[in-house]
């Protein structure tokens, strides 16, 4: 089978680019053809077509008179229509796999595939469909405003970067698109990660029939196994709001016999770095971004991982990766987290901004260093069996030769 895969990224920025590029190897391995269609960018990966890739634009680095023209190819970029239309001819593919293709690419390219006859599937890595800004939150925590499809409440809570402008145009593009039922006519079928972001989507009024819950893969063999008690708890992932990290660093101030590695990047760091030391806390440190051996020799040192988000979190890669190197997580009871941690079994789970609740949590597997191998062994065995790349491909194949030949 011939596959085309198109996200906005073609290089690692986030879950959604790792996934894409897991998935990639895995279609690979079981025989299949596969192309990508992206926006350039320095940091891409070699492609067969980046020729055709559509221009890069960074919507936070505009000069003003660029920033009508990036308005519109929010709303509908033409460019994106006649490039992959081009990709579309020269590869003929028998299906595309959609991930993240919003602001940057449009539901300009939609059209293109339909009219060659091509199905369309739409993997959800985060709420953007039924959500303005992505995350169905807002400063003051998880957000669901938008349900009755009122989008201007974008407008009234400033949900895009804090900007009024960006917001607005937000507000606009998801009238609009929703009004033309743009995705819901182009889409076959939507896929989820997780179970609650499958409820979710449903509950904004995304047909059922078009929505199919498909956990993640992980390739255990990225990530070694070690029972080493570390000399660390570590979290991994960006440093935004909606991940709760203050809430972990105020959980640590109680418990400062534990030392926190934070690896990451993002927004939240200065602000993260000046409580550590307006607190004093020589107990945690900043490790920066990591990714490779480098992320996988980090986890193989650490006792255990905490992900306190406050946000619904769509799935979350990083505890099976945690649950890969043999390291139990601590996480919040949100979003599709529950699905993959079994609470005493190979994790623990709080509320989320209970940093009271937390910091017990700590405690009890900081100080418990055979309890905590115990869960790392059983989430080591979770990920062998149920989310190998084998499962996946037993769940997406067949989805893939019921479209290309209905």
């Amino acid at each position: 089978m011939r596959i085309l895969l198109v996200n906005k990224y073609n290089y690692l920025r986030s879950g959604t680019e790792r996934y894409l590029f897991n998935l990639e190897r895995l279609l690979q391995t079981q025989g299949h053809t596969v192309a990508t269609f992206s926006m350039r960018h320095p940091q891409n990966r070699p492609a067969v077509y980046q020729r055709h890739f559509v221009s890069h634009v960074d919507f936070r680095d505009l000069a003003p008179w660029g920033r009508l023209s990036a308005a519109l190819r929010v709303l509908w970029f033409p460019q994106a229509a006649r490039r992959i239309a081009q990709v579309l001819d020269d590869f003929q593919p028998d299906i595309v796999h959609l991930f993240n293709i919003y602001h940057q690419l449009s539901p300009a390219i939609l059209p293109p595939i339909t009219k060659r006859g091509i199905p369309i599937i739409h993997t959800l890595n985060d709420y953007k469909l039924v959500c303005p800004n992505y995350l169905l939150y807002t400063q003051d925590g998880p957000c669901t405003r938008c349900r009755n499809g009122n989008y201007f409440q974008a407008v009234r809570h400033r949900c895009l970067h804090g900007s009024l402008a960006w917001s607005l145009l937000a507000a606009v593009e998801m009238t609009l698109h929703k009004a033309w039922r743009i995705y819901e006519r182009y889409v076959a079928t939507f896929i989820t990660p997780s179970a609650f972001v499958k409820k979710t989507i449903g509950d904004f009024g995304v047909p059922a029939d078009q929505l199919l819950h498909i956990p993640y893969p992980l390739l255990p063999q990225d990530f070694s196994f070690s029972e080493v008690s570390g000399e660390y708890l570590a979290y991994v992932g960006r440093l935004s709001h909606e991940k709760g990290l203050p809430t972990l660093i105020r959980a640590m101030r109680q418990f400062p016999q534990a030392r926190l590695l934070v690896v990451g990047e993002g927004p939240m760091r200065p602000v993260l770095e000046q409580m550590a030391q307006e607190g004093g806390m020589t107990n945690v440190h900043f490790a920066g971004y990591l990714s490779g051996e480098d992320l996988e020799h980090t986890l193989a040192r650490v006792r255990f991982t905490v992900l306190p988000s406050q946000w619904y979190e769509v799935f979350g890669q990083s505890i099976l990766e945690s649950f890969a190197a043999g390291k139990p997580v601590i996480a919040s009871r949100i979003g599709g987290i529950p699905e993959l941690i079994e609470e005493g079994q190979d994790g623990l789970l709080f509320n989320p901004g209970d940093e009271d609740e937390l910091a017990a949590c700590l405690r009890r597997l900081w100080n418990d260093p055979e309890e905590t191998r115990r869960m790392g062994r059983h989430g080591r065995r979770k990920v062998l069996s149920q989310y190998t790349p084998e499962n996946h491909y037993r769940q997406l194949y067949p989805l893939y030769k019921r479209l290309v030949n209905r």
